[in-house]
């Protein structure tokens, strides 16, 4: 382990997901929220949660897990949040080290599933999916990636509201990180021509879409100077562009720009999905700002205690909302939560 700035950096003969804990002085969260709650504590590091309601209103979390050594797609589920199944192993190695899991679910009832994915022996990176009608027996591993030397990784996905299935992600096919989406159409079984969001000299990486109930889609990311090569420097801040249609998308918007470093960020809404936010990681804490209003001041929605990144919040009622995210405890890196109440 290696530190930058206020960073944990993980280096390794390849560079795989970058995280950690964001600490500077102490800042309490602006909501009122319970006491964070271990989900997973288990052996080794547990990194990059992400959440789903289901269609019965079952809430899954999935998320990376290095328990036995090699990196796997971990599975719980909730009924409100406050309690959780035993975890369940639904994508293992297979030669390869599984990152950075992102769950949705279509109208049919099919849960859709990508991450990305290091092969051990050539040592790249190549975008990844899956499928499974019960959530618990997934199909077999297809790649919508080639395999890449440089990163394909990072992806998230999205069930539209016209039945097709969207991954955002963040590619070196182009000489720096940009970010792609690609679509299906025919639930997973075949894939577009992957089409180019951000264009941008500096990198852009880690990105979130999601879509608003007009049709929108919004995607969100880090863009950082390629120089540092790092998302976790003091360049980077976070962005967004919104399309009509998915293939063409505004010019990026800056929603950060300062001397902090931004990164990792999240689009979430309220329940009926009138208001759309981001949430992203800084020095003092996870931040979140509503995207209608990006002149507001940004409000703490993890404070500096416990600490952590990574934050993906879902909301249960009109103003209650389950968070989770990164943390630490004498095991590793672990999976927390709290319930969070807006006003």
């Amino acid at each position: 382990m290696k530190k930058a700035n206020a960073f944990v950096v993980l280096l390794v003969l390849i560079p795989i997901i970058v995280v950690t804990q964001c600490k500077s002085r102490e800042y309490p969260p602006d909501y009122v929220t319970t006491n964070p709650t271990l989900i997973t504590d288990i052996e080794g590091n547990n990194e990059d949660p992400f959440l789903l309601r289901a269609r019965d209103g079952t809430i899954y979390l999935v998320w990376f897990s290095e328990r036995g050594g090699n990196a796997d797609i971990y599975m719980k589920t909730s009924k409100g949040g406050k309690t959780w199944s035993e975890y369940t192993v639904i994508i293992k190695g297979g030669g390869a080290n599984n990152f950075y899991p992102s769950l949705a679910q279509t109208k049919d009832g099919m849960f859709h599933l990508t991450w990305f994915r290091i092969d051990a022996k050539s040592k790249t990176f190549s975008i990844c999916y899956a499928n499974s009608d019960d959530g618990k027996k997934w199909s077999k591993t297809q790649a919508i990636t080639p395999r890449h030397k440089g990163y394909n990784w990072v992806p998230t996905i999205l069930a539209a509201k016209d039945g097709s299935i969207w991954i955002a992600w963040s590619s070196g096919r182009t000489g720096n990180k940009d970010v792609f989406v690609v679509q299906s159409k025919d639930g997973g079984k075949t894939w577009q021509e992957p089409v180019q969001v951000t264009k941008h000299k500096n990198h852009d990486d880690l990105p979130n879409i999601a879509q608003k109930p007009d049709g929108t889609f919004v995607v969100v990311w880090t863009n950082y100077v390629p120089e540092k090569a790092d998302y976790l420097s003091k360049t980077a801040d976070i962005y967004y562009a919104p399309s009509k249609d998915g293939q063409i998308w505004s010019e990026p918007i800056p929603i950060t720009k300062n001397s902090y470093t931004d990164t990792i960020p999240e689009i979430y809404s309220n329940l009926d999905q009138s208001e759309f936010f981001v949430a992203w990681c800084s020095p003092n804490g996870i931040w979140d700002l509503p995207l209608s209003d990006l002149r507001a001041e940004p409000k703490h929605l993890l404070g500096s205690k416990p600490g952590g990144y990574s934050p993906r919040v879902l909301p249960l009622t009109d103003k209650d909302y389950l968070v989770v995210w990164t943390g630490k405890n004498k095991k590793g890196k672990q999976i927390y939560s709290y319930q969070m109440k807006k006003h």
